[in-house]
């Protein structure tokens, strides 16, 4: 309808979902993403709401499918196995951007080491969401994969720049204006001001103190040393992994350490991370141990009781993503010593 400046103002954001579900929507109600998205989805716009539903889930579930399943055994049936993810089903019924964001980041892992120009495009394409890209920049430069980077680079300022050709700059300055603020109130808030609702589908360290009632200083201190030292494991990961897999796993495990915005939608990332350290377990001939298919089990069934326990005021997501990236990181150093 040409009303992009109110794209980015939440409450005529709000009210056009209700036009057009016939009702306010329970959670999310707000457009959190940076102009760049918006050319990805402007024929989405011009279909029928359902029809449009459908083939976004499909479509980006399959791009997610083909960046993590691509070149490995059995296909068909690691393909099942991340729909049937619990992660997976609450994207299929919310119609969120977590299999294209993982889709994005997974196809730019897999390539870095053979085409690092592709890769870089996907990383430069997945900067519409940035919190989850604490790990990729690292990466790039500790790796030394100028290519890439310089692929991304120019990658976001084109999406940038089409963005301001199709929109105006004023639809940036709508986001900084009006967006951005309203996403870091939404993040800050106590968590009990709307009764545990948005606050209850975060997954992360800094959510996880505000839950157990610390201040915002006291949240931002932890999520800030926990991000320090997951970046600096990422540096260290980069520099000795002998596996592209398992650095790749530990990356991703990382990112949700070192963020603090990332929900359960995110999560379709960390499946990938665990197909990545199976196939990096039946390389090395080392199945998994109990301890670590526990960790397994914790973070593939996360979905399922994070929502629950944060509204319990027992942030248990964090807990097992620690738990899941310092499994990964111990069996990287194994990893090492062996090599």
């Amino acid at each position: 309808e040409g009303k992009v400046l109110s794209v980015f103002d939440p409450h005529a954001f709000l009210r056009a979902q209700t036009l057009l579900l016939g009702h306010a929507p329970k959670f999310m109600n707000n457009w959190s993403y940076p102009p760049q998205l918006l050319p990805w989805i402007l024929g989405f716009g011009l279909m029928p709401y359902r029809a449009a539903f459908a083939l976004w889930t499909a479509a980006t579930f399959g791009l997610y499918a083909f960046a993590v399943c691509y070149r490995r055994p059995y296909p068909a049936k690691l393909t099942l196995l991340l729909l049937l993810a619990p992660a997976s089903f609450v994207n299929l019924i919310d119609g969120q951007n977590g299999f294209l964001i993982a889709a994005l980041l997974v196809g730019g892992l897999r390539l870095l080491d053979t085409r690092p120009v592709a890769a870089g495009i996907l990383f430069g394409l997945a900067t519409v969401k940035p919190q989850l890209m604490p790990s990729v920049p690292v990466l790039l430069l500790c790796g030394r994969h100028w290519r890439a980077t310089a692929a991304a680079i120019l990658t976001t300022a084109l999406m940038v720049g089409l963005s301001i050709a199709l929109f105006g700059a004023e639809a940036w300055l709508a986001y900084i204006r009006e967006t951005i603020p309203y996403q870091t109130h939404l993040l800050e808030r106590a968590p009990a001001a709307d009764h545990y609702g948005i606050a209850a589908s975060f997954v992360t360290i800094f959510m996880g103190a505000r839950i157990l009632g610390g201040s915002l200083a006291v949240a931002y201190g932890l999520s800030a040393v926990a991000a320090l030292a997951a970046l600096w494991l990422v540096i260290r990961a980069c520099l000795r992994a002998p596996s592209a897999e398992i650095r790749n796993a530990f990356l991703l495990a990382a990112t949700f350490i070192a963020t603090p915005y990332a929900h359960v939608y995110d999560l379709p990332l960390l499946n990938a991370a665990l197909v990545m350290l199976l196939a990096d377990a039946a390389t090395k001939d080392a199945p998994p141990t109990v301890t670590e298919t526990l960790a397994i089990g914790a973070i593939w069934l996360l979905p399922l009781y994070a929502f629950h326990f944060n509204r319990l005021g027992l942030p248990l997501a964090p807990l097992s993503l620690v738990a899941f990236a310092a499994m990964l990181w111990l069996r990287l150093r194994r990893a090492c010593r062996t090599a």
